[in-house]
């Protein structure tokens, strides 16, 4: 598992980077490019019907996601609702998850794996039509929103109008300390997120003993505390900044430093400890504290360029496959025969990460 996750994150690093190159410009017909050629892999993808292969094809689709969202949404974020938008956002990514977790084991056990694949794969489908129907570039272009909420919108957003026929600084960016600043916690929550996404269910069935039907509930729990706390702490966040009561620069840093934290805390709890109540209560504390950092280094791009967040962000999750590619493997060369010390190893060197991550 650990080889094949390491393999299929490559396109990861691909596809971001080729988005760069497609969108010079910004304008819708450059971003329907990447967005039909990511609704093309997706249905590739439900073609192939072996592990490996269907992991990889995703990737590619998948790397354009996030640099395309943040385009989206430079235009559509005043900037005091930045980090409450972005909350709703991730809470998107993990619903998303929560749903898998639920359903894919019962999936598989009563219509078998492929199942998985096509079940999802068609509303991934579906979702893309819909979002092409509906879903404009800027508030300008979109008929169904009121004049005077897209009056709103444009006086409360940092883009500046003239870039559009500019070159990307490429050198001002891959030079700016800012911007590696936001690529540092990124990597780090990307490490713990991919030991979460792909070892998780292995580490409950191993160590707590529960099938695999069971084990999708079980999984799916954290996220549900992630779905609540995320919005809540956006709205916290733009409300200090809105009041002036802490700076742009210090409301990021906090929510990192904290949810950094809780998650070193709780991983080092969990991991030793064999009472079911414990192991998941750190469980779902640990990973609904992320939701803390996403919100900061997802939105981070916005404050600092709002014009290139699109390519911050390509850069970032460019960057970011990295512990995503030596995370799942490095546990899969640890965890031999699933047992208790060696998932100890596998979590103490996560709350390592994020004790790195926030310094």
């Amino acid at each position: 598992m650990g080889l094949s996750n390491t393999i299929a994150t490559i396109p990861g690093i691909v596809a971001p980077t080729l988005s760069g190159f497609i969108v010079r410009n910004g304008t819708l017909n450059e971003w329907k490019v990447v967005f039909y050629i990511s609704a093309g892999i997706c249905i590739i993808g439900m073609t192939v019907f072996t592990l490996f292969g269907e992991g990889e094809v995703q990737e590619w689709a998948k790397g354009v996601v996030f640099p395309s969202i943040q385009d989206i949404y430079a235009n559509w974020a005043p900037k005091y609702e930045r980090t409450s938008m972005m909350g709703i956002i991730q809470n998107g990514c993990q619903l998303g998850a929560c749903i898998s977790f639920l359903l894919s084991g019962y999936f598989v056990q009563y219509f078998g794996w492929e199942s998985v694949f096509y079940i999802f794969g068609g509303f991934g489908t579906l979702w893309f039509l819909l979002w092409m129907i509906y879903i404009k570039r800027n508030p300008a272009a979109d008929p169904r929103i009121s004049t005077q909420e897209k009056a709103y919108i444009e006086a409360n957003i940092e883009l500046k109008t003239n870039h559009q026929n500019s070159h990307t600084p490429w050198k001002k960016i891959l030079t700016s300390r800012a911007v590696w600043a936001q690529y540092f916690p990124s990597a780090c929550d990307a490490w713990t997120s991919f030991t979460y996404i792909t070892q998780i269910p292995s580490y409950l069935k191993d160590v707590l003993s529960y099938d695999i039907g069971t084990t999708g509930l079980l999984t799916a729990a954290p996220y549900m505390l992630y779905i609540i706390t995320t919005p809540l702490f956006g709205l916290l966040s733009d409300w200090l900044r809105s009041r002036k009561i802490l700076t742009t620069k210090s409301v990021r840093k906090l929510n990192t430093i904290i949810g950094f934290s809780l998650c070193a805390l709780c991983l080092v709890i969990m991991c030793n400890s064999t009472n079911v109540a414990t192991v998941l209560s750190c469980l779902i504390i640990a990973i609904g504290a992320t939701g803390l950092t996403k919100i900061s280094y997802f939105t981070n791009p916005q404050d600092l360029a709002p014009n290139y967040s699109a390519v911050i962000m390509g850069l970032s999750n460019t960057i970011a496959t990295i512990p995503g590619i030596v995370a799942p493997t490095l546990s899969g060369f640890i965890v031999r025969n699933g047992t208790l010390n060696e998932w100890k190893i596998v979590f103490y060197i996560s709350a390592g990460i994020c004790i790195i991550g926030m310094t």
